[in-house]
């Protein structure tokens, strides 16, 4: 059975949250970012932003809350928030 573009999304913004980026901010616009440049061109961008609030309105196993919190977190939203790693901004 093939996975939908929530499992993939989820799959590849799991794994850079467990590994590289661990303990690192990413804001969704980032993590959208970075999934549509990891999963590469058979996704859609309109299709990876979808899965994305999918997967903030439902974060499962795949976020600790110290990393991220809240489902409205795209990049300049929360001001005194600590800056994205990848975007820079708070």
């Amino acid at each position: 059975m093939p996975y939908t573009t929530e499992q993939s999304v989820r799959g590849a913004v799991g794994e850079l949250l467990r590994g590289a980026a661990h303990g690192k901010f990413w804001c969704q616009t980032c993590l959208a970012k970075f999934a549509l440049e990891t999963l590469g061109a058979g996704y859609h961008k309109r299709d990876i932003g979808r899965a994305m609030d999918k997967v903030f309105e439902a974060p499962g196993a795949m976020r600790p809350p110290s990393l991220l919190t809240g489902s409205t977190y795209r990049a300049g939203a929360d001001v005194g928030k600590p800056p994205c790693h990848r975007c820079r901004v708070a």
